[in-house]
């Protein structure tokens, strides 16, 4: 198999797959999050529309759903099990999305076989899910990547959505998604470039060779491990026992979205998503702030959160904010955090922290 053409970036694509991350800063506490305590585990595969995905269903079956969306793309759910601590007032459900995680994987020997690991067979996905769950609407949590698929979902079927959190993400076009790679790389120490260009070289060369999926997916997570302590206020000293599985296909399809993406199209779309959406932003994070004022521009009640002392990962390095706001947001409470409600609001207060900072 020659994949040259199925490679249409290796460092765009691997930059855009850290919003899943592998290591860990701090767990939320218990004191922090009320909820946390022993709730029913149910996992395995469950067929979805033409595959196998692999689900984690924890809480009261009978209790409303949040279904939990993962970064990547090709990434997996593991660092988000921790928003199962929101049963059991929530029916938590976590799963890998189609060609990665333990999700069964697709033949690739072809760009044409990337279409099913596309954008819009993800959404289908979401919707199958729903669907299985037996319910006629769900909150929806999505973390990079995963935000971006949760608004595309809930711009693809508005009527199913109850709330919408968009957790340091949302959907990008080519310029935004080569700034957020630019300004990522630029955050890696000298050391850090060499060793992730290295190990670039080497997946593209395996990648071109036609070696198995099982090793593409080693050596993308490979690459990712170098690139993930940057998106981080302060570097995390270990790494997570547990990492799981990457999807190198699955980025390389779903990723493909955003060469085509029309940014004042799709925010027509946003104006017919009623749902309440919790935008949140780090204030260390490589990815651009415009990627959630879009959203705030055009989604008709929305409400952005910057967690000031967090990178991309706020649930891991401000556990107790990123909760507490959480949970607020999801009773429909006045939120903790300082929240935004236009573009404007968000200007004039980084106008005037910047001049405040002046001597």
């Amino acid at each position: 198999m020659n994949s040259k053409t199925l490679i249409v970036s290796a460092c765009l694509t691997i930059s855009i797959f850290l919003g899943c991350s592998t290591t860990q800063v701090a767990q939320p506490q218990p004191l922090a999050v009320p909820h946390a305590q022993a709730q029913p585990v149910r996992e395995g595969q469950w067929k979805i529309r033409d595959t196998q995905l692999f689900v984690r269903d924890v809480g009261p079956e009978t209790a409303p759903v949040v279904v939990v969306v993962h970064g990547g793309p090709g990434g997996n759910h593991l660092s988000l099990r921790g928003l199962e601590v929101l049963a059991p007032r929530f029916r938590v459900v976590l799963y890998d999305q189609r060609g990665t995680g333990e999700s069964d994987r697709f033949q690739v020997a072809s760009e044409k076989d990337l279409e099913s690991l596309s954008l819009e067979q993800n959404i289908e996905d979401l919707e199958a899910l729903r669907l299985r769950l037996g319910k006629d609407r769900i909150t929806l949590v999505g973390h990079s990547w995963g935000a971006g698929l949760a608004v595309l979902y809930a711009a693809a079927y508005p009527e199913h959505v109850e709330k919408l959190v968009v957790y340091s993400g949302g959907p990008e076009d080519q310029p935004l998604s080569k700034q957020k790679s630019k300004a990522h790389f630029a955050m890696l120490t000298d050391e850090e470039k060499a060793l992730a260009k290295e190990r670039i070289a080497k997946l593209q060369e395996s990648a071109e060779s036609g070696a198995p999926q099982e090793e593409l997916d080693r050596l993308f997570f490979q690459v990712a491990e170098v690139m993930f302590p940057s998106l981080y206020c302060q570097r995390p000293t270990a790494a997570s026992a547990e990492q799981g599985r990457a999807g190198f296909w699955a980025s390389q399809g779903q990723n493909q979205y955003s060469r085509t993406f029309d940014r004042a199209a799709f925010a027509e779309k946003l104006k017919l998503v009623k749902a309440p959406a919790l935008l949140t932003w780090g204030r260390c994070e490589p990815s651009p702030q415009e990627r959630l004022l879009y959203l705030l521009d055009n989604l008709p009640d929305a409400q952005f959160v910057i967690f000031e002392k967090s990178g991309h990962n706020a649930m891991e390095e401000e556990p107790a904010l990123f909760f507490d706001t959480l949970n607020a947001f999801l009773d429909g409470k006045p939120l903790p955090a300082k929240s935004f409600r236009s573009r404007a609001e968000v200007q004039s207060a980084e106008s005037a922290t910047t001049e405040g900072a002046t001597p």
